[in-house]
């Protein structure tokens, strides 16, 4: 708000955004020609987006490719959860997510092992699960999510939109035949 402004050229700027909502740093021009003249402008804030990343590696560190990971969420504290969705543009809805290659709810890591779901709603309402849900032959399946909570995560000073995990896999072995059908622990 500004009032008493003289006759002039004017311009304004976002000085502080609220919380989870990007700043608009853009510098807008106004005139004020007339006595009593009231200039609204009206701007619409942007969410933060989030994202959520993983990275596969095997036993000895090297990146893992082919590993699929799915992101679910819910917006009822978990009694429900549902795949994210592919979406685009600025508008960070609940569910969507803008990252190339989903497929319900579901990326493949890459060649350098990773798998990141981006341009997802940070709100500390939504809750996001990442579960491993195919791997390549030869490594076990994770049992449990990787993550489970909202976004954004509770940094040290400032809120954190984007997480990554690193997962380390483990081969399956089988036990050396020995000519016996029982084996010590």
């Amino acid at each position: 708000n500004a009032d008493n402004l003289v006759y002039g050229k004017y311009t304004y700027v976002e000085s502080d955004a609220p919380e989870g909502y990007q700043r608009d740093d853009t510098v807008y021009d106004f005139s004020i020609e007339e006595d009593g003249q009231t200039v609204r402008h009206t701007r619409e804030d942007i969410r933060i987006p989030g994202s959520i990343a993983v990275f596969k590696t095997d036993a000895s560190g090297n990146p893992l490719s082919g590993v699929t990971y799915e992101l679910d969420y819910s917006t009822d504290g978990g009694r429900t959860w549902k795949p994210v969705y592919g979406r685009s543009g600025d508008d960070v809805t609940e569910g969507g997510c803008t990252s190339s290659g989903l497929s319900n709810g579901q990326l493949i890591t890459s060649q350098d092992g990773v798998a990141k779901f981006e341009g997802l709603r940070a709100d500390g309402r939504i809750q996001y699960k990442l579960t491993e849900t195919a791997t390549r032959s030869g490594y076990s399946l994770l049992k449990d999510p990787v993550y489970k909570g909202t976004l954004p995560v509770d940094g040290d000073s400032d809120p954190i939109y984007e997480i990554t995990f690193t997962v380390r896999e483990s081969v399956i072995t089988g036990l050396p035949t020995t000519g016996s059908r029982s084996f010590a622990v």
